[in-house]
Order: structure tokens, then C-alpha cells, then sequence
């Protein structure tokens, strides 16, 4: 059980990786990897557009390391994303309904797709 664990992880921190690297192909690929392996976990996801796709994988890896949601310069500065761009592609995932948060909260942002 844990080799699996640890090979899933593999393939996530292979994907934030290709994600930082602004490799959008090579973060499909990982992606496709984990979908052939059973593994169900942001296939839904790969098809948003490049910015919400890159803030919804952020936001979900980080909150999975740290067990806590990231504050919005936070995933400015990791993602090197404007304000108004961190800010826009939050709103339409939550109208989409990948995610929510508490208006005035902070780290209140929650993922509720839980197909991921």
C-alpha cells in the first residue's frame, strides 16, 4: 500500500513540476500516466484553461502538503500570476464549482470536486 502511495506522489510532484516549468504538454502527459494507472485525480481538470488549470493544481497540492489553504500572494508568488489573474481564475473555479471559500476568510479555500 505505501509503494503506491509513494508512486502517486511520484507522479503529483512530477506533475507540479512540469506545471512550474510552464510545461503544459509534459503536465498532460503525467496526467494521462495517472489516469491509465487508475488513478483518479484532476482528469477533470485538464481541460480548463492554462491559468485556472495551474491555480486549481497549485491549490490542491498545496493544501495536500500543508493541510491548510494557501493565501492568495501565496499562490501569486508560486505561480508568478497578477492579483486580478489569481483572483479571476478563483472565481471562475468556484462558479464552475472545482472550489470554494469564505468572502473576508483567509485560507479558508476549500476543493469540492472530490473526484480528484
Amino acid at each position: 500500500m505505501e509503494e503506491s502511495s509513494t508512486s502517486r506522489q511520484a507522479l503529483v510532484d512530477c506533475l507540479i513540476q512540469a506545471i512550474e516549468k510552464d510545461d503544459y504538454q509534459g503536465a498532460r502527459n503525467t496526467l494521462d500516466t495517472i489516469f491509465e494507472q487508475n488513478f483518479p485525480v484532476l482528469v477533470e481538470v485538464a481541460t480548463l484553461p492554462k491559468t485556472r488549470y495551474r491555480v486549481f493544481i497549485w491549490v490542491f497540492q498545496y493544501i495536500r502538503r500543508n493541510r491548510v489553504a494557501p493565501t492568495l500572494k501565496e499562490i501569486e508568488r508560486a505561480l508568478d500570476l497578477t492579483q486580478s489573474s489569481v483572483q479571476n481564475a478563483l472565481a471562475k473555479l468556484k462558479i464552475d464549482g472545482y472550489l470554494t471559500w469564505e468572502k473576508g476568510s483567509p485560507r479558508s479555500i476549500r476543493i469540492l470536486r472530490t473526484r480528484i
